[in-house]
């Protein structure tokens, strides 16, 4: 039997019943009074550093299983949080979507496109976060540039992703301070109705091709008949110039003889 570590107290002999936390070893075993679970570290309670005094598999350093609520090796931390980035696993109501990896986690900062959603907020291939993923958008980085938005024209961002000249809005093939009107494609230098220099034509303006600038004097061309703009012309509105002198000339002739008549009386 083990011997009397305190021969002058009955209560402290091999057999006694341990008081733990009382600072008297009764029982003789040369253990200390603040290890009641034996684990070889002192309570926490009683200035040790074991977390669970009752419980031989925990104390720090000790194997720790997570998400069973109990934690073996007293680091204070979560149960629930195994990788110890101080977020708790999502798949027991935090918001840590990878508890194996402490380089992920909401706060962590995202590698884009490699495929690991760093931030755990389920995107890694829209960085601008315009809804429209790196192989589809033409400028990643800028929220206003994607397939559908608003072209701003001639401000050198194709802002719709159309992939055509932002200087070129009508899309034939002239920028905007070479072409006649960069809003309609048929007007270019050269196109019809447009000279090189982009003066109109008049070739599909409505032009009659009738002479601008008669060079039969007004007067003469009264008095011949000539309007001026060639045989086959007949006047505003058809004058039926011809027919109305072919009417008068006798009336003429009557009036002629008749002067002549009151003369000779």
């Amino acid at each position: 039997p083990d011997a009397d570590c305190d021969d002058e107290d009955d209560t402290v002999n091999p057999d006694a019943p341990e008081t733990w936390y009382d600072g008297r070893d009764q029982d003789c075993d040369g253990g200390s009074d603040y290890d009641f679970d034996g684990d070889g570290f002192d309570s926490a309670s009683y200035d040790g550093d074991d977390c669970d005094d009752s419980d031989p598999d925990t104390y720090p350093g000790a194997p720790d299983d997570p998400y069973d609520g109990v934690i073996n090796d007293c680091d204070n931390a979560s149960d629930y949080d195994a990788d110890q980035d101080g977020h708790t696993s999502s798949a027991y109501g935090g918001d840590d979507c990878d508890d194996a990896n402490s380089d992920i986690h909401p706060e962590a900062e995202e590698t884009w496109y490699d495929g690991v959603d760093q931030d755990c907020d389920g995107n890694d291939m829209d960085q601008d976060y315009d809804g429209h993923a790196v192989d589809q958008d033409c400028d990643d980085t800028d929220e206003t540039v994607h397939p559908g938005a608003k072209e701003t024209w001639y401000d050198g961002v194709d802002s719709d992703c159309a992939g055509d000249d932002d200087f070129d809005q009508d899309g034939d093939g002239w920028q905007v301070d070479e072409d006649c009107d960069d809003t309609d494609p048929d007007a270019w230098p050269g196109a019809e109705g447009w000279s090189e220099d982009c003066e109109p034509t008049g070739t599909d303006s409505g032009d009659t091709g009738l002479p601008q600038d008669s060079d039969v004097p007004a007067d003469s061309a009264r008095l011949s008949g000539d309007s001026g703009y060639g045989e086959g012309y007949k006047g505003g509105a058809g004058c039926g110039c011809a027919a109305a002198r072919a009417a008068v000339a006798p009336l003429l002739l009557v009036l002629l003889g008749l002067v002549g008549l009151r003369r000779r009386r």
